[in-house]
């Protein structure tokens, strides 16, 4: 039996990418979260980011 995988790929100007629909689902509670954490301008590393949309929202 194989892991269920979370993504699901996505068509986006004719290329090819993927989405993680949790993503939609969390973001705003992630970035409510790191604005209490985080300073109001600066640099921050995301590593790992999977799909990479959070780190497109919160920019």
């Amino acid at each position: 039996m194989s892991d269920p995988t979370p993504w699901i790929v996505a068509e986006d100007s004719g290329a090819v990418r993927k989405h993680a629909p949790a993503t939609l689902r969390n973001r705003e509670a992630i970035a409510a979260e790191l604005a209490t954490l985080l300073p109001r301008q600066g640099a921050v590393l995301e590593v790992a980011s999977g799909s990479g949309e959070h780190a497109a929202f919160f920019a």
